[in-house]
């Protein structure tokens, strides 16, 4: 995933779509490997792109009208693609409100990509591809982001993208405690991911796995241990 915007990296805006879309991924059984932060700059919008070595990549923010947003021309480029103006998406903005002379950049896309319609706001989100990788790109208004967020799914689901199966165990017991038997589970379950996080007095244990069998004989073994 990559988050594009100065304003986050000067600390002036949370990163709350990057938590929002990790969650919603992760309730689907996707895993995100990667979150990037970068500024609005065309070049390492692109060389972000073409050096990640993802097959799928979600970017937020960049599309709106204003000199500063740079997030189509970069992903233009990483595909050696340039901006056209759709018509179609320029006139569906004028159908719902006036679009000013400069706010008609944002109906540019590269050449390649498939529109993803914005029902709540103005700038079109995108798709764009080349047999090797899928990247999307949606605004960084978080309200437009997750009113299109669903697309990205549909789109998720035709790629083909492999889930996981994910279980979850709380206890009591400090992670200090257990911390041998959690050594011994990564060394018996080497297929299955374990993560342990405290929170309060409890300690949630969340398992991840692409072998649904395998989660739940991991899942056994461990409350065994652990209860």
């Amino acid at each position: 995933m990559i988050s594009i915007g100065d304003e986050l990296l000067r600390g002036d805006t949370l990163n709350t779509n990057a938590s929002w879309i990790a969650k919603k991924l992760s309730e689907r059984g996707m895993d995100i490997y990667k979150i990037l932060v970068i500024p609005d700059d065309v070049d390492e919008i692109s060389s972000s792109i073409r050096e990640s070595d993802e097959e799928i990549i979600i970017i937020t923010g960049g599309l709106g009208p204003t000199p500063d947003d740079m997030t189509r021309k970069g992903v233009a480029d990483a595909f050696g693609d340039v901006l056209v103006m759709r018509e179609d998406l320029l006139d569906e903005m004028r159908e719902v409100h006036e679009v000013t002379k400069d706010a008609e950049v944002m109906a540019q896309l590269p050449s390649k990509a498939v529109p993803l319609k914005n029902p709540v706001g103005s700038a079109p989100g995108f798709v764009i591809g080349d047999g090797n990788r899928m990247v999307f790109v949606l605004p960084g208004v978080p309200e437009e982001m997750k009113a299109m967020f669903d697309d990205v799914l549909r789109h998720l689901e035709k790629f083909g993208k492999k889930k996981h199966y994910v279980a979850y165990i709380k206890t009591a017991k400090p992670e200090a405690s257990i911390a041998s038997e959690l050594n011994e589970f990564v060394r018996r379950f080497p297929s299955v991911k374990l993560g342990s996080y405290p929170k309060g007095e409890q300690v949630y244990i969340r398992l991840s796995s692409r072998d649904k069998s395998e989660l739940e004989r991991a899942v056994e073994w461990l409350k065994k241990q652990i209860e």
